[in-house]
Formats: structure tokens, C-alpha cells, sequence
């Protein structure tokens, strides 16, 4: 297997003050937004009485830990250890995930760590375990969509045939870079993304605060994701198409539509969609039919990404702690979005051979 499965990932930020006083600081900037009349004064001591609480228990179980060494397993046993009501334990899962999302803010000077262990208490909880009222067969969790190898390259047949609206890049980051949609819509809005976060030479894309999570890491890319990736800045294809949070992405919508629809739906539907835009009032039978494809569409969320990381788990020879790192996913997230098969593991070897002469 090629070097970059085992190279070292970059980590940031590796050094982090204690849990005490990162909980000092952000109590601090709440007294002055109560001060200010920003926060009541009665929301600012609840938040303080449950931080101090998380403070003192810490230091009592882990003396001097730093907020970087907190881990989602030691926040799910502080919290059960709460002898409190389910809808106050709601709350304590708020407030102190409110804290951690400070800490591992980006554009917040305060910022202490890269990646929130208050995601792997969220997993814990809402899916898991339905808060404290979790029975045995509530643990039991639907795999996520991935696509098998021949679905693949007919995805990269409908991206490349869109290549000039953007789908072709968007593809290629999702399917061999394994980033999130909202981390390319954010990449591709910075000022010379090309030569300040893809690194072709140095065979990296690094995510720099960008998308939902605001991680901060270091993708190693393939030999076939360099490929791709040289194709579209030779070619000065866009890497992703215009994406619009308040309004319809039509083009995306296409894309989907003709990527993971059967065949001859994604057109029907693309069609229909254009009518009712046209004015077309749309029959039974064809609000019936939209709505089917819409249930289908759902459970294609984030498959790109999924894809690679069910590829590169097999790829780096089932390494959970490399490919945690890859996509920057929690260890309980892992365990949630990766448990897909492939239909033969000889498919994830073939799939990083997927170079654009070959697609």
C-alpha cells in the first residue's frame, strides 16, 4: 500500500491549558455579557453552577487535565453521574456543550482544541441512547448509504458531464478527499484556496476552521485525488459549483437527481421540477412520484463521504485510528458511519485506481 495510508497526520494546536481555567474564561466573558444586559443574570448562574460543577469533578477524577485531554468517554460518565431529571440533563448537555464549542472555535481568540469531544456525548446520547430511557434494541443504528464500486464511476460519469458547473470538483473532494459539503463550499470561498490550502505538492488539503464542525486537519491525499485535483486546475474547472444557503441549488439538485436516482428518474424528476417552476401544476401521480424521489435522496446524505471513508478504512487495512484522522470524525461517530461492506475488499484497492483517463 502507497506511503500516504501510513505517513503521520498533521495534528494543530497539540498544546491546550487545564479544563479550569479555559471553564475561568468563559465563565468571565458570561459575567460581562450579564453585565451588559447581553445574557440574565439568572441564565448566567445556572451556566456557572453547572460549568463549576464539570470543573470540580474533573479536578477531583483528573487532576490537572487540559481541556485538549478531555474525552467524550470521561464527559458521558460526568453526565450520568448526575442525579438530576432528564429534561436538567437536556440542559447540562447544552450549556456544556456551548462551553466546548468556544473552545474549539476557530475564529474565537479563546480557541483551546481542534476537535469537540461534546459531538461523541451527542452521538451518545440522541442516537444511542435516547438520553436515560435507552433500551437494548435502541442501540441499534441504521448503516449509512455508501456507494459500491460500480455506483462510483457512474457518479464520476454524471460529475465529469457537469464538470463545468462545478460538480466534477465537488465530487472529486467528497469521493477522494472525504470532506464535508460545507467544508468545500467554505474552501472554495476563501481568497486563493488553490495555493494557501491545497497543497499539490505537498499532496495535502488542509481544512482550516472551514464547514459545520470548524475541524482543523490535515487530509493526505492519494495518488488518484492528486490526479483528479492537477486534472481540474489544468482544465480551471471550478471546484465546486455555486452554492446558495438561502436558496435552491439547482444545479446540485440536478446532480443528485441524475447520480442517485434510478435510471430514468433523475431525469423524469428534473423535468417535472422545471414544469412546476414554469407554472405546471403538478398532478397526484406526479407529487406521488416527487415525493418518492425526495425519500430516496435522503438517504444519500454525506455518501460521497461516507464512500471514502468506508474505501480508506478498508484501504489502510481496517486502521480506525487513521481513518478517524483522515475524515476527522469522533471514535463514536466512527463506529456509527463505517460499519458498511463493501461487496469484495479487492474494490477498495481498485476504487484509489480511479484516475480521470480511467473513470
Amino acid at each position: 500500500m502507497r506511503s500516504w495510508f501510513t505517513a503521520t497526520i498533521y495534528r494543530l494546536a497539540v498544546d491546550s491549558p487545564p479544563l479550569g481555567e479555559c471553564v475561568r474564561i468563559f465563565l468571565s466573558r458570561k459575567q460581562q455579557a450579564a453585565e451588559k444586559g447581553k445574557l440574565s443574570a439568572e441564565t448566567y448562574m445556572t451556566l456557572k453552577q453547572r460549568l463549576n460543577n464539570l470543573r470540580k469533578t474533573f479536578a477531583a477524577k483528573h487532576p490537572g487535565i487540559t481541556i485538549g485531554a478531555v474525552t467524550s468517554r470521561q464527559l458521558i460518565q460526568f453526565f450520568e453521574g448526575l442525579d438530576v431529571a432528564e429534561r436538567t440533563l437536556e440542559n447540562y448537555l447544552a450549556d456544556i456543550g456551548n462551553f466546548f464549542n468556544d473552545a474549539s472555535n476557530p475564529k474565537d481568540e479563546h480557541r483551546f482544541i481542534n476537535k469537540n469531544p461534546m459531538d461523541g456525548v451527542q452521538v451518545h446520547y440522541r442516537k444511542f441512547n435516547g438520553l436515560r430511557l435507552a433500551k437494548a434494541t435502541q442501540t441499534q443504528r441504521n448503516t449509512p448509504m455508501i456507494l459500491q464500486l460500480e455506483a462510483v464511476k457512474h457518479v464520476l460519469r454524471v460529475a465529469h458531464a457537469q464538470r463545468k458547473r462545478g460538480m466534477l470538483g465537488f465530487a472529486v473532494c467528497g469521493l477522494f478527499a472525504g470532506m464535508r459539503p460545507s467544508e468545500v463550499f467554505d474552501l472554495v470561498a476563501q481568497p486563493d484556496y488553490w495555493e494557501r490550502f491545497i497543497k499539490l505538492e505537498e499532496g495535502i488539503i488542509r481544512i482550516d476552521g472551514f464547514g459545520k464542525k470548524r475541524d482543523q486537519r490535515t487530509i493526505l491525499l492519494s495518488d488518484c485525488a492528486l490526479a483528479w485535483l492537477r486534472f481540474l486546475e489544468a482544465e480551471k474547472l471550478p471546484l465546486c459549483f455555486h452554492y446558495n444557503p438561502n436558496s435552491n441549488n439547482v444545479r446540485y439538485a440536478h446532480f443528485r437527481a441524475l447520480a442517485f436516482l434510478p435510471e430514468g428518474d433523475g431525469e423524469r424528476l428534473i423535468k417535472l421540477r422545471r414544469a412546476v417552476k414554469g407554472g405546471h401544476k403538478p398532478t397526484e401521480d406526479e407529487n406521488r412520484f416527487a415525493k418518492r424521489c425526495r425519500k430516496t435522496l435522503q438517504t444519500f446524505q454525506d455518501v460521497l463521504r461516507h464512500t471514502y471513508g468506508t474505501h480508506y478504512y478498508y484501504a489502510c487495512g481496517f486502521d480506525k485510528h487513521k481513518t478517524i484522522e483522515q475524515t476527522g470524525h469522533s471514535s463514536e461517530v466512527f463506529v456509527e458511519h463505517y460499519r458498511g461492506l463493501l461487496n469484495s475488499p479487492k474494490d477498495a484497492e481498485v476504487y484509489f485506481e480511479l484516475y480521470p483517463a480511467k473513470a
